[in-house]
């Protein structure tokens, strides 16, 4: 039986597993090569030939059961390492994955702050210049030309077609 395999779980206990799982075979394997002795032993062949190939194959099917024991036992514990494994890769994608959308979402954040900032600066300056542009009698001048221009009656239509609400 080997002593060390590549699996998750510890030599110990893929031992007292495996011993679990072997105890049966090897009791059938025993009642096998008993069973061969006595059928040899009945026709009167003990010792013969035919004896040693029964009982030889009756042994060679219980080491074969016991390697193919020891064999699932090998490959369930490097599929679970295996599953293992690509859920810790699985999970690493959804960390970097995660990573990546935070980095985005801040990227885009950053970048609506500055546009509002910039808007917020750009109504500021606007407010300014139309309140410098009333302070100079300017609007009132505008105002009656577009007034005059439109067919209005002076300087009182231009004011209440421009009047603030």
């Amino acid at each position: 039986m080997p002593t060390s395999m590549p699996i998750e779980y510890t030599d110990e206990l893929n031992n007292a597993f495996y011993e679990k799982l072997a105890r049966p075979i090897e009791q059938r394997t025993a009642t096998n090569v008993g069973r061969k002795r006595g059928e040899a032993l009945a026709r009167g062949l003990e010792g013969d030939p035919w004896e040693s190939s029964a009982v030889g194959a009756a042994e060679t099917a219980g080491t074969n059961a016991l390697s193919d024991l020891w064999s699932n036992i090998g490959m369930q514990g490097a599929g679970m390492a295996r599953e293992e494994r690509l859920g810790g890769v699985q999970r690493d994608w959804q960390a970097g994955q995660a990573d990546i959308g935070r980095q985005f979402q801040s990227a885009e954040n950053e970048k609506l702050r500055g546009f509002q900032a910039t808007m917020a600066e750009l109504d500021r300056a606007n407010q300014r210049r139309m309140k410098r542009s009333e302070g100079s009698g300017w609007g009132d001048v505008l105002g009656m030309g577009l007034g005059m221009a439109a067919g209005g009656f002076g300087a009182g239509a231009a004011k209440s077609i421009f009047a603030e609400d």
